[in-house]
């Protein structure tokens, strides 16, 4: 069996979970535990989840040809 906890209340009992529609808030430190009969292991890993980044805005009467920039 698997137990996964982390950050912003984060839990799974699956071994390979998502997290849809994640945001900043899911970055930290996320736990697994596994049990195969008497043996248990654990293990963690930090996750760092990066905000989008903005997009562009094009003013006025710009032609951008594919490859380009406006800049």
């Amino acid at each position: 069996s698997y137990s996964w906890s982390g950050p912003n209340g984060f839990t799974s009992t699956l071994q390979n979970p998502t997290i849809e529609n994640v945001t900043t808030d899911a970055s930290g430190t996320y736990t697994l535990s596994a049990v195969l009969g008497t043996c248990t292991a654990t293990a963690t890993t930090t996750v760092t989840i990066n905000q989008s980044p903005a997009s562009p805005t094009v003013t006025g009467n710009t032609e951008v040809c594919y490859g380009n920039t406006t800049i």
